[in-house]
């Protein structure tokens, strides 16, 4: 979609298997959101959960006269996603994949070395006239000092970043004689993340029938399915911590500061500044704790058109698009050591250990009634019309349970804690109902 006329994609995050992408057409509208409507064989449905390699086609809609059709829910316009289907044919089977490493394309030059960075720090608090944060004893202190641990030059992109694989495979069957055909594809995404310990997975199924059981009568069905499980830090961003999670953490990691102490435990901060007093260590946040999330999306479509008198045809499409949704975070407490001292203290500034567990769903079913008729009345000129009826229920519910008191990390199962339990939920429940119509002429 990149690149085409009057359209706009934008990556936010750089999550596996979450990459945040928003599509805009023609601006950021203010109805009804600001993305577009997507439809995946005429059934709205969410583009990242369609595995790109069962896409035949991606049509954008972005003028008012081609996208009114679909009322309100297409003022930011319209991507209409076809999936591959059976050939008329031998049977077939096709395989594709691919493999590759990712990594951080541009990251900050900054300095990394902890005596020019304490000197240069203090050099730009004298041009202000403030005093300086760090000690001359001190500087001369990290000048003279050996050990790497209690008198660190830690590069935290160098630490937390890393080149990551990624690897994808589709295997297809597909055929179909005069009166049937059919596709079947299934799918593998497996996808590491750039930051420590992320990673995102993703299965998928996608079917498509076909059949002429006459010559007016045509009956076909589909099925997609998508399960997506990924993990990562239960510091994210996403929890407005203030400091942008592990992602703020780095950027926000002096060089003085040490992962590790000497005796292979998490490091923690001696020498503390203004803005730092407490040290939350990127390094022991990315491996201790996690949100892990799993999620089931399932769109399934049964078909039946009909050829009336006066070439007239009647279609009824019935369809289901179900999603579920899991999302757990365990919140740990790290032991912290002094790197100078060997004094143990824990991790400051960050939530109570405990685990939060939430859970959604979303069934949205569709029933459509459409008649369809063309007809060329004069050589190169084609006349059309198109009346319709649309029934669309959404019913969407959400869980929420949280529990502390836990005696240890690796508990991480909502019974297990001992105090301030938490639980909420909510349901919304609406329906839609449509008429539409249009004429052509060609």
């Amino acid at each position: 979609l990149q690149g085409l006329p009057g359209v706009f994609v934008n990556q936010t995050k750089g999550r596996p298997g979450a990459d945040g992408a928003d599509i805009r057409i023609r601006g950021v509208g203010t109805l009804n959101g600001s993305g577009p409507l997507v439809l995946v064989d005429g059934i709205a449905y969410s583009l990242s959960d369609v595995n790109p390699n069962d896409i035949e086609s991606i049509s954008v809609l972005k003028d008012a006269a081609s996208a009114a059709i679909y009322g309100n829910r297409a003022a930011n316009g319209v991507i209409l996603v076809k999936t591959k289907s059976g050939q008329k044919g031998k049977f077939r089977v096709d395989y594709n994949n691919y493999f590759g490493t990712q990594s951080a394309t541009i990251l900050p030059d900054v300095v990394w070395n902890s005596v020019e960075y304490m000197e240069g720090k203090n050099r730009a608090l004298a041009n202000e006239g403030r005093p300086a944060e760090y000690a001359q004893d001190l500087i001369n202190e990290y000048k003279a000092g050996t050990d790497p641990y209690t008198y660190a030059n830690t590069n935290w992109f160098e630490v937390m970043f890393r080149p990551a694989p990624i690897q994808e495979h589709t295997l297809r069957f597909s055929g179909g004689s005069d009166k049937t055909q059919f596709s079947v594809s299934l799918g593998y995404l497996d996808q590491k993340g750039i930051m420590l310990n992320t990673s995102a997975k993703r299965y998928t199924l996608g079917t498509n029938l076909s059949a002429d059981l006459s010559n007016r009568f045509k009956l076909g069905a589909s099925l997609f399915g998508t399960f997506w499980t990924d993990r990562e830090s239960a510091y994210t961003a996403d929890e407005g911590n203030g400091e942008g999670g592990i992602m703020g953490l780095t950027f926000r990691g002096l060089p003085t500061q040490a992962p590790y102490a000497a005796n292979g435990t998490y490091g923690d901060q001696w020498v503390r500044v203004p803005g730092h007093n407490f040290f939350r260590n990127p390094l022991a946040l990315s491996y201790e704790g996690f949100r892990k999330s799993r999620s089931l999306r399932t769109l399934a479509t049964v078909f039946a058109e009909y050829r009336l008198p006066l070439d007239i045809r009647y279609k009824l499409t019935v369809s289901a698009n179900i999603r579920y949704g899991l999302q757990k975070f365990a919140y740990p407490q790290i032991e912290l050591t002094n790197t100078k001292t060997g004094t143990v203290a824990l991790m400051g500034n960050i939530p109570a250990r405990g685990v939060r567990q939430s859970s959604t769903e979303s069934i949205n079913l569709t029933n459509f009634h459409t008649l369809t008729w063309d007809k060329e009345v004069a050589p190169g000129h084609t006349v059309g019309a198109l009346g319709g009826f649309s029934l669309e229920t959404f019913d969407d519910a959400n869980f929420l349970a949280a529990n502390q008191g836990y005696l240890g990390n690796d508990l991480t199962e909502l019974g297990a804690g001992s105090t301030n339990p938490q639980v909420g939920g909510a349901s919304t429940a609406s329906r839609l109902m449509s008429y539409f119509g249009r004429g052509t002429y060609n």
